[in-house]
């Protein structure tokens, strides 16, 4: 009762089958265009990359100290609730032997 916009729509919430439910849900129910489906992915994806990137406060401050400490632009990534990546830019050779410099000396 669906039209293949409305599966690929469905199928691009492939990692979150209670998104794909409730969507599906929402076009039988509601009607909604392939368009309004598409755009319900688009909000839904927005909204998960949103809460994974969110840093506590706590960790925000750290972390720019850090940065500041560091002389240095530095991303967290989180990956899932437990792990993640820190990362730690530099532009030059010298830059990167300046902060490893920093870091030795903690």
């Amino acid at each position: 009762s669906i039209s293949e916009g409305h599966a690929r729509a469905i199928l691009a919430l492939k990692t979150d089958l209670i998104a794909q439910k409730e969507l599906l849900k929402d076009i039988v129910l509601h009607g909604l265009s392939v368009r309004e489906a598409e755009e319900y992915v688009r909000s839904h994806k927005a909204q998960v990359l949103k809460k994974k990137t969110k840093l506590s406060r706590h960790a925000a401050q750290a972390l720019e100290g850090v940065s500041r400490e560091l002389s240095s632009r530095i991303k967290i990534r989180e990956t899932n609730s437990t792990r993640g990546n820190l990362r730690i830019k530099y532009s030059s050779p010298g830059e990167l032997q300046d902060i490893l410099g920093k870091l030795d000396k903690k």
